[in-house]
């Protein structure tokens, strides 16, 4: 998994932007405010589509143990790992 340190949350991005006086700042202003940001903590996920446990395009075979489950190609769950090409 992935994380890029250029992700920020769109909202801190406003907080910071919107909390400044109205007077017009140069846009280099802009983008050394929006670096300063933390960036987000994201992770990259696995869609069931592309998981090496998602069996016949609908059953997940980790989540089997549980039971009959059916997933659909968009979910995504803890157990996802990228099927080999």
């Amino acid at each position: 998994m992935s994380k890029s340190d250029d992700t920020i949350s769109r909202q801190d991005a406003i907080d910071v932007i919107m909390g400044e006086p109205t007077d017009a700042h140069y846009p280099s202003w802009y983008a050394d405010k929006i670096k300063s940001l933390p960036s987000a903590d994201a992770v990259e996920v696995v869609r069931c589509k592309d998981c090496k446990w998602h069996l016949n395009g609908h059953l997940c075979k980790q989540l089997s143990q549980y039971g009959s489950i059916e997933t659909p190609p968009s979910f995504y769950c803890g157990f996802g790992e990228r099927r080999e090409p």
